[in-house]
């Protein structure tokens, strides 16, 4: 049965008149097929936890937000694919397709890298983790699979208000995590997230994380009752809130309850009650957890105390546990209030006031952008779309010591704006890029980039840098009113270091930047220019401009890993995983990444080496584990560019050739999925002075 719970959907439906058959939490799909046939409406409302949706294809959930504003999600489809096979190890995506307020979106998951920790969506308000997919299990059998039924749905997602916790009590932490950070490489062997196809075989209910055996574990919220079952290393906690829903969390691998625990008692949250990895770790101590929502926990028919209900990504959990941590330790936040769904050619305001900055630090910069190529450093800015859609919507905050980030999903409906309206884009730049849809950004990764930044690099007495040029672009109808003389404010003690001029006329115009370093001390100089055509919508735009001056590297050998603040991989798109064969990791640095075989228009992965001027053999590096496959490499050097078809596995080397590279980071190694064959790896690239 398709669930909200199942609680929630009963009541909504006897509201509404439903016929709701009588069925057990859990029952198999072909229970009750032939009293449910057809497209089914789920109806919601915010309350005090998160809700479970169990869709089919067709399905339609109506989630009423705490303001009274309801949302509505239409699930399409569902899509499983293995990206990765490796030796007893796959990595894989699933996604699931709906139709949010009338706009098609789709959320998109990957299994067994990083992305397996991800930022959860937020579509008009509406926070939403996609779970799990039956998709998934038509390829990828379920380990240990009694009990599972309620996994058969074509998609399981979380839901709650955007602007409501998960649960009204606050979260403690599990175990003792200061990085607010799960390594992907240390879910067993890399292979254990939720989901996970533990040993390549079968997907792993749960959540190993490896930590050293006697690792405390602390109870993350008030139980009413709590026990050891099975083989007496598994613990469970039942908690049942205010509006009837039970919460079941689980740790295994534990040596029984503390001595001062018993069982079947109440629990407070904070209470160390076991110690971690203790019995039947396997290859490497490790926790595994698992979180379980339901009516009960208690199987219907044996009553044997077996945990019991819909089986949720623990992630979500631990989500929340890392964000209340960071919230109250006073870290830097990006917080973006919810808005949606909007229409075209109305202005709509957005807000990051309950942002903040970290303890101590100074004021918070803002850097918007709103998947059209518009841009905004104001914190209450106003944007008006001119076309329906979906639109990630990102917010990205400094204080001057860390950066934070957030994006929100807004559905915009309505014609296209016959109206022109302005926006920037510096073609080949990376932080110009416009957002997929359905990227997600991974959990605790820094921001290493600022959108529409614009950056040169010199050394003190060098010449001026090479100009670059932002192209005025017209999203709306047109013509484009001509741009006045750009506004250059900086935003550093130096001044008259930047020349902005535009050229060309209606929807050829474009804005020449160049930078003259002469005087200039060494370090980073910042300004920001506003450029204004008048009677254009989202007018006027803005970028910042960045000017590196430091002395010249010295270094003969650059390696940029696909970890290093020089590489960008196009978001959500290459995928890596920490997979251990026979103990061992593969690639440069113990991980790399890949294409999953696809070849969408635009993916790119980009490696910028910060150069003294000279000649340079260029090559990948040789740990990289290539596979049979053929792709694009770009090249941009001093003297222009130049592209190769590379095919490592009929190539006698690695070299890409020999080129003359400016001083600075103005040359690149770009490998594009786009036009390539086979699996497409990307890992590490040497730059190596003749």
């Amino acid at each position: 049965m398709t669930d909200i719970s199942r609680r929630h959907f009963l009541r909504a439906g006897a509201a509404a008149g439903l016929a709701i058959p009588a069925l057990a939490l859990g029952a198999s799909r072909s229970s009750w097929a032939a009293e449910e046939a057809g497209p089914r409406t789920l109806e919601a409302r915010a309350t005090e936890t998160l809700a479970v949706a169990r869709m089919n294809h067709g399905d339609t959930l109506r989630f009423t937000l705490a303001n009274g504003e309801t949302r509505v999600f239409e699930l399409e489809d569902t899509v499983m694919r293995i990206v990765e096979r490796i030796p007893r190890g796959i990595v894989y995506s699933f996604e699931a397709r709906f139709l949010a307020d009338g706009q098609p979106v789709t959320l998109r998951r990957f299994v067994c890298s990083q992305e397996s920790f991800y930022e959860p969506w937020v579509i008009n308000g509406v926070r939403l983790w996609l779970s799990s997919s039956a998709a998934i299990f038509e390829q990828v059998p379920i380990r240990y699979p009694e009990g599972r039924d309620n996994l058969e749905e074509d998609a399981v997602i979380a839901v709650q208000d955007a602007t409501l916790p998960i649960c009204p009590q606050r979260l403690t932490m599990w175990y003792e995590n200061e990085d607010h950070f799960i390594d992907v490489g240390d879910c067993y062997n890399g292979d254990d997230p939720w989901l996970g196809p533990y040993l390549g075989e079968a997907c792993h209910m749960g959540l190993d994380i490896n930590m050293p055996r006697g690792t405390p574990l602390y109870a993350p919220l008030d139980f009413e009752d709590q026990w050891i079952f099975s083989a007496d290393h598994r613990w469970i906690g039942v908690r049942q809130w205010d509006n009837g829903e039970v919460w079941g969390l689980q740790s295994h691998h534990i040596d029984g309850l503390r001595e001062e625990i018993e069982e079947h008692t109440p629990m407070e949250a904070g209470v160390h009650y076991a110690d971690a990895a203790a019995r039947a770790v396997g290859s490497h101590p490790h926790s595994h957890f698992e979180f379980k929502i339901g009516e009960t926990l208690l199987d219907p028919v044996e009553h044997d105390e077996r945990p019991y209900g819909s089986e949720i990504d623990p992630w979500i959990l631990f989500w929340q546990m890392f964000e209340t941590d960071k919230a109250e330790k006073g870290e830097i936040r990006a917080i973006i209030t919810p808005v949606g769904p909007v229409n075209t050619g109305e202005p709509t305001r957005f807000s990051a006031a309950e942002s903040r900055p970290g303890e101590g630090a100074g004021a918070l910069r803002h850097t918007w952008t709103f998947g059209d190529g518009g841009c905004s450093h104001d914190a209450e800015p106003e944007h008006t779309f001119t076309r329906p859609g979906v639109h990630p919507v990102t917010l990205v905050v400094e204080d001057g010591e860390s950066r934070a980030t957030q994006t929100h999903h807004v559905t915009v409906n309505g014609d296209p704006v016959d109206t022109s309206a302005l926006a920037l884009h510096v073609p080949d730049e990376v932080t110009f890029r416009e957002r997929p849809v359905p990227a997600a950004d991974v959990y605790g990764w820094p921001v290493t980039r600022i959108p529409h930044t614009l950056t040169f690099t010199a050394t003190p007495g060098d010449q001026a840098s090479a100009a670059k040029h932002a192209l005025l672009r017209n999203v709306g109808g047109g013509p484009l009113p001509a741009a006045e003389e750009p506004e250059i404010r900086y935003e550093t003690e130096a001044a008259g270091w930047l020349q902005a001029r535009v050229h060309g006329w209606r929807d050829r115009q474009r804005m020449e930047l160049a930078v003259d370093p002469e005087g200039l001390e060494p370090g980073a100089h910042e300004a920001i220019v506003h450029v204004d055509c008048p009677g254009a919508l989202n007018s006027p735009q803005v970028l910042r401009v960045v000017a590196h001056v430091r002395p010249s590297p010295a270094a003969s050998e650059v390696i940029v890993d696909d970890r290093d603040a020089e590489f960008h991989a196009t978001p959500f798109f290459w995928v890596g995983h920490q997979i251990r064969i026979g103990g061992q990791l593969r690639g440069h640095n113990g991980r790399y990444l890949t294409n999953g075989g696809m070849a969408d228009a635009g993916a790119i992965a980009r490696f910028t080496p910060d150069l003294a001027a000279g000649r340079y053999e260029v090559l990948f590096h040789p740990a990289t584990p290539f596979a049979e496959s053929s792709f694009p490499v770009r090249i941009r050097h001093a003297n222009g560019e130049e592209t190769q078809q590379f095919a490592p596995k009929q190539r006698q080397t690695f070299s890409l050739g020999v080129y003359d590279f400016a001083e600075g980071a103005e040359g690149f190694v770009e490998i594009s999925a786009e036009d390539a064959e086979g699996l497409v790896v990307v890992d590490a690239v040497i730059f190596r002075k003749q």
